[in-house]
């Protein structure tokens, strides 16, 4: 059996963003609901050095309430192109050993409230973190991320 546990959000600030602008764009993420309840203190954040000397912030989200809802939301405003290609890339996007599936989308995307995959560096990355409950075959975890991502089997 197959379960969402949590959902993780990570991103950088840089030096030349707007700290409470990065917040805001995380929180845009998550659905009305649940964005009340989040304020600065749910985020963790670390002091780190860019490769060229520069002060980042490393920002961190957990959510553990109604992960599933979550999901469904984020995937509710992905394109349908973005969601095939996140269930046809599965293999590559799955860590068994952790049992999580992560993309990353396009940092500032929530602010015009489309989100768009990016693989690149200034991104989001969200984690998707399942239970997995006796023995499993990873087609499992696929077939339930294609659930809440409403793709029909056929289309991927």
């Amino acid at each position: 059996m197959v379960e969402l546990d949590k959902i993780k959000f990570v991103t950088i600030k840089y030096v030349t963003e707007e700290e409470e602008l990065v917040y805001e764009t995380i929180r845009r993420l998550l659905p009305e609901e649940s964005k009340k309840g989040i304020t600065r203190k749910n985020f963790s954040k670390i002091s780190v050095i860019g490769q060229f000397g520069d002060p980042m912030l490393l920002i961190e989200l957990v959510i553990k309430r109604n992960p599933e809802d979550l999901a469904t939301h984020i995937f509710r405003h992905l394109t349908d192109t973005e969601k095939k290609r996140l269930l046809h890339e599965f293999d590559r996007r799955w860590d068994p050993e952790a049992t999580t599936f992560f993309f990353r989308i396009d940092k500032f995307s929530p602010l015009q409230d489309d989100l768009y995959l990016n693989d690149g560096s200034d991104v989001i990355k969200v984690e998707l973190k399942f239970k997995i409950y006796g023995k499993y075959d990873p087609s499992e975890v696929k077939e339930f991320l294609r659930s809440l991502m409403s793709v029909e089997e056929g289309d991927t």
